[in-house]
């Protein structure tokens, strides 16, 4: 698929197909969404035409994580 030819439509089928990890999920719409930031300005997509913007992420539980001793030594 040519980068010119992703869509929205394409984009929340991804989102979709990788619920089951909201917050792998979250991080894959991060880095796509840079990229094609990187691109409309590189000019290999026209501005403002990021598929990515308007997809909502997922909400993200918050969790605490706690070194273990091998991570503190």
């Amino acid at each position: 698929m040519k980068l010119s030819s992703v869509r929205r439509q394409d984009i929340a089928k991804l989102h979709h197909a990788l619920r089951a990890t909201p917050r792998q999920t979250n991080q894959v719409l991060a880095v796509l969404s840079k990229a094609f930031n990187l691109a409309e300005v590189w000019g290999l997509r026209p501005e403002h035409t990021n598929p990515v913007r308007l997809v909502k992420r997922y909400k993200e539980n918050e969790r605490d994580r706690f070194l273990t001793g091998e991570e503190l030594q």
